[in-house]
C-alpha cells in the first residue's frame, strides 16, 4: 500500500535534486541501508548512491518484492533511527516529493 503512489515520474523528481532536502536524503539512507549488499550500493547512504539506486529500471518493483520477513537484526538496528525520526512524517515529506512520501512509509512498514 505504501508504494501504491510510487511511480516513475515521482522518482524522476526526486532523483533530479543536485542537492535533496534533508528529508528526502534521510528517506533514501533508510533504502539504502535496505538494500546495503546491492553491488551499486555496497553499505554506502551518500547522495550518489542513492540516486544509482533511484536510476534502476526495475527500482519500484525491486521495492515491491524486497524479503521483509529476512531482514537481519543488525539491519533492523541500523534502520531503528529513521523510523522513530519524528521529521520523516507524510506531511513533512509532501511538502518535498511524493516519491520520498511512498518509500518512507514503505521503509517505516519493513
Amino acid at each position: 500500500a505504501a508504494l501504491d503512489t510510487l511511480d516513475k515520474k515521482a522518482i524522476g523528481v526526486m532523483k533530479g535534486f543536485p542537492n535533496p532536502p534533508n528529508g528526502v536524503k534521510k528517506v533514501m539512507e533508510a533504502v539504502c541501508i535496505l538494500y546495503r549488499d546491492l553491488p551499486d550500493v555496497k553499505g554506502k547512504t551518500d547522495w550518489a548512491t542513492s540516486k544509482k539506486l533511484l536510476s534502476k529500471g526495475n527500482f519500484i518493483t525491486m521495492c515491491q518484492d524486497y524479503p521483509k520477513d529476512n531482514i537481519p537484526q543488525k539491519v533492523l538496528k541500523k534502520l531503528k533511527p529513521y523510523t522513530e525520526d519524528k521529521d520523516l512524517t507524510k506531511e513533512e515529506l509532501e511538502k518535498v516529493s511524493t516519491a520520498a512520501v511512498s518509500l518512507c512509509m514503505w521503509a517505516k512498514a519493513m
